[in-house]
């Protein structure tokens, strides 16, 4: 899993995202904590005990504070969903999205949330696929 994160950061247009040493343990740190902290769960996919592919997910609730704005919900927020190249089309990324709905259900969540860099076209193309529809965009620009 060497790779996870250099697809993201050649893929960025300003250069920003990087992948620097030391990243793939530290997003396995985060990943689990984050899960602990917010009824969550970090899953794992291996194809004769290599690891081919990860997705974790975190539960979310309305805040107080969101009352007036949105209705009462808890939602699903897919945090990480990553298959090495060598392994997609296999199925493996709608294997562990499922698993992670399953998961969501279970905590009562009625949506799910999946944060997606513009420029992954083909991800938006798969979520699209699976019945999801982009909803936020945020914009950016540098300042001179």
């Amino acid at each position: 899993m060497d790779d996870f994160g250099a697809e993201l950061a050649a893929m960025d247009p300003r250069g920003r995202l990087i992948r620097a040493r030391g990243m793939g343990g530290h997003a396995l740190k985060r990943m689990l904590r984050r899960a602990a902290d917010n009824e969550g769960v970090v899953l794992v996919a291996e194809d004769e005990g290599d690891v081919i592919g990860f997705a974790s997910g975190e539960v979310y609730r309305r805040i107080r504070d969101e009352r007036f704005e949105v209705i009462d919900y808890v939602n699903g927020e897919v945090t990480e969903l990553y298959v090495a190249p060598a392994a997609r089309r296999r199925r493996i990324a709608t294997t562990l999205l499922g698993a992670l709905d399953d998961h969501f259900r279970e905590r009562g969540c009625g949506a799910v949330r999946i944060e997606v860099f513009v420029p992954n076209a083909s991800a938006r193309s798969f979520y699209a696929s699976l019945g999801y529809e982009e909803r936020d965009l945020a914009v950016f620009r540098i300042l001179s």
